[in-house]
């Protein structure tokens, strides 16, 4: 495997999600469904769409790390926790469609989650795998005083 393949970016445009995706609206579950079910299709699309342009097809190598900017095109306040939540029908269509092995917390995780603002709402969703999946330090804010960042987190009883 080439360095090539094993270090990758992708990036998909993705339309506002819907907001019955959010956990916070009570809506009827067909209208829920109904928004599920167009999320994940509109990402299974994009994801064949892309596999269609590659010459040689290889599925993202996991750990697979996703860095999502929301652009937005107010200065209403959002909630990143609700905002990531809707994009679970997303990650559903990427493996569908075979771009991700699994969504689970050992083969996919979060990078940098933003906001910035823009001529159209959207989401952009980067991929990124290979050896360096954990958010970029130059993109990562530096720990707050006093707290030390590791690899792994241990619990003791």
């Amino acid at each position: 495997m080439t360095e090539e393949e094993r270090t990758s970016d992708r990036v998909f445009v993705l339309p506002w999600p819907a907001p019955e995706l959010s956990p916070n609206v009570h809506v009827a579950w067909p209208g829920r469904a109904r928004a599920v079910k167009t999320a994940r299709l509109i990402a299974w699309a994009l994801a064949l769409e892309w596999k269609g342009e590659q010459d040689r097809w290889t599925p993202l190598v996991p750990p697979v790390t996703a860095d999502i900017t929301f652009v937005v095109t107010d200065r209403r306040r959002l909630d990143a926790d609700n905002m990531l939540a809707r994009l679970k029908p997303t990650w559903d269509g990427f493996v569908d469609a075979g771009l991700l092995d699994d969504d689970s917390a050992e083969k996919f995780r979060f990078g940098v989650i933003g906001f910035e603002r823009g001529p159209k709402r959207q989401v952009l969703v980067r991929l990124r795998t290979g050896p360096g999946t954990k958010a970029r330090g130059e993109l990562r804010p530096e720990p707050a005083e006093g707290l030390v960042e590791s690899e792994e987190m241990t619990f003791e009883a």
